[in-house]
This record gives structure tokens, C-alpha cells and sequence, in this order.
């Protein structure tokens, strides 16, 4: 039977670079212009319209190019939609910045001519970050470190690495939900699968071990000061805030506290507001420290040691990534 050319393709929002990047297991972002998108408006019995309009001017995309029997959805076709669906959330990782309003999507489409027809979609529930994820969107893009992520994304499933694979699944479902409190219990629930942990002194220990205690939470930006947040300043209430909600108790008036959400010098950030509540702020940390320590891991080519649990204890309880 003679193959096809098809090709799997995934919005990337946000992204600012205006530039092409090649990832690992040849997933690519690539520039669509308008001569070579694929025409979403006779796609509207799948898409709603407000999709077709935010995937018509999306500029980037998650691109892998294959060949193969013009069969529906065989192995191989599911293969390619898994590996650019481990690359959306790879990106996440690296630049938490959530998705488009309208969702996520993964689409298989085969290449006639110059076009591209549409075969299938796999349709997901959008991503939404926090503000200082929103806040980061025009920063600049760490290409050498997303690739880093993507590398180690692509890997962690290929070689079924559950200590990896549900801390990312965990990032994903609380970019997913709506409650702030549920986002944290996820999110921290993805630290505390990753650390292998089990208790609050354990948890601590072991991230003050592996990302160092003085370090920031939130990335430093361009146009905005550091925000003063320190994982040693975070860590503990992060735990106890979780461990609330999990348990069903009533939140503490401490974390109800209107703090600001503040930069190194005690001042106010601009985009927030002094009624910002501690257990918000919480919020964030914990989305940050969990794309944080998936970073490192996979920055620093640990997989293969996040795999083996005593090999991956003892680095936990050794100082220093």
C-alpha cells in the first residue's frame, strides 16, 4: 500500500520567540504563514468558531512530520500524537504559561499538495497559570532549557518513569482545574510524588536539599522587580496548606492574610493588588516550585536516577541538585 505524508500539529500559544526551534525526537516548532495554514473554518464540525478564530492567527506550532498507510489512527499515528502531546507539556515545564482560552488541541492531518486536511483532533481542556505565569509571557525564551525539558519529557514516558510520569500528569490536571484550592493539593501532590516524601519534614528536607533553600521561587523578569519569595519562605505553609485542604479542615486566618505579593525591596509589584491573600501567593509557589523541580531533573539529566529509588533517595539527601 502506498504511504501518505501526514503531519501532527499543536498550537503554540505564547510564544514570542519568532523563531523556529528544532526539539528532540523531531518534534518541531515551525512558523505557519498564512499561505500554508490549514483552512480551520472548513473544520466547524469539529472546532467551535471562537477556536477556528484563535487557531487562525496562531502563528507557531508543534510540528512532526510522518509517512505512513492512509490508515485511521494506527499505532504509529497514535505514536506521533504522543510525542507533540509530551512536548505541550513539556513546554509547560519550562514556561508555565497555560494555553489559549479555547483549549488544547493535538491534530493529525494528512499533507495533499500544498495543505493540510484534517484527519483527526484531539481536543483537551485549556491550561490556566497563575498571574506571575501570566506576567512572564513576553519574556524571553531559554531555548537550550526547553530543549533540555523536552528531551527529558519525551524520555521520562518512553521509559515509563512513574516518578516523572505523574508529577507531570499532576501538573497538567491542576493547570486543568478552576479551584485554587484543588490546584494546590495537586501541585504539591506532584512535589511530594517526585521527592517520595510522605511527611512535611521529609518534604522539606529533601527540596531545601534539591533546590537549595535561598533560592527564588519565581523566575526574575525583564521589566518587573524579583518577587522576595524564597523557598525557605514558602515551603513549610505550602505543606500545611495542602495538608488542610486534603484533610478537610477549615483554611487558617493566616493564610487568608492580605500580604501584597511583594519584590525583594518590600514593595508591591505592579499587576497586584495589597488584598492579595497568602494562601494566593501559595497558589503560585506551588506551580513554580513543581515546574522548578522538573527542570532540574531534567537540566541536569537525571531521569535514569530519578528512576532507581535508592539511587534517587540518596541524591535527595545530599545537598545541591
Amino acid at each position: 500500500m502506498v504511504e501518505s505524508d501526514y503531519a501532527v500539529i499543536s498550537p503554540v500559544w505564547a510564544w514570542n520567540a519568532r523563531k523556529e526551534l528544532e526539539l528532540p525526537g523531531k518534534v518541531r516548532i515551525k512558523h505557519f504563514p498564512e499561505s500554508e495554514k490549514p483552512k480551520f473554518k472548513d473544520w466547524n464540525e469539529y472546532l467551535s468558531g471562537r477556536q477556528i478564530t484563535d487557531l487562525s492567527r496562531t502563528a507557531f506550532w508543534f510540528r512532526y512530520d510522518l509517512q505512513d498507510e492512509p490508515l485511521k489512527r494506527n499505532e504509529l499515528k497514535s505514536k506521533a500524537m504522543e510525542l507533540v502531546r509530551n512536548a505541550v507539556l513539556a513546554y509547560q515545564v519550562a514556561r508555565p504559561v497555560g494555553t489559549g482560552d479555547t483549549g488544547s488541541f493535538v491534530i493529525l492531518c494528512e499533507k495533499k499538495q500544498d495543505s493540510l486536511v484534517l484527519d483527526s483532533i484531539d481536543n483537551y481542556r485549556r491550561l490556566e497559570t497563575t498571574r506571575w505565569g501570566r506576567m512572564i509571557v513576553p519574556e524571553p525564551i531559554d531555548f537550550s532549557a526547553f530543549s533540555a525539558v523536552a528531551a527529558g519529557v519525551q524520555e521520562a514516558f518512553a521509559k515509563r518513569v512513574v516518578r516523572l510520569q505523574n508529577p507531570l500528569y499532576l501538573l497538567e490536571l491542576g493547570e486543568e482545574a478552576d479551584n485554587p484550592h484543588i490546584r494546590v493539593l495537586l501541585w504539591v501532590a506532584g512535589l511530594d510524588a517526585l521527592l517520595m516524601a510522605g511527611n512535611r519534614e521529609t518534604f522539606e528536607r529533601r527540596l531545601f536539599n534539591f533546590l537549595r533553600r535561598q533560592t527564588f521561587v519565581f523566575p526574575a523578569m525583564v521589566c518587573l522587580p524579583q518577587p522576595k519569595y524564597t523557598l525557605g519562605d514558602v515551603v513549610c505553609d505550602l505543606y500545611e496548606l495542602r495538608s488542610e485542604i486534603a484533610h478537610g479542615r477549615e483554611i487558617r486566618k493566616a493564610f487568608l492574610e492580605e500580604v501584597g505579593f511583594e519584590d525583594v525591596d518590600g514593595n508591591l509589584i505592579d499587576g497586584y493588588e495589597r488584598s492579595y491573600q497568602r494562601r494566593q501567593i501559595l497558589e503560585e509557589a506551588a506551580l513554580f516550585l513543581l515546574c522548578l523541580a522538573l527542570r532540574t531533573v531534567f537540566t541536569n539529566n537525571l531521569t535514569d536516577v530519578v528512576a532507581d529509588a535508592g539511587r534517587w533517595r540518596q541524591h535527595l539527601e545530599r545537598s545541591g541538585p
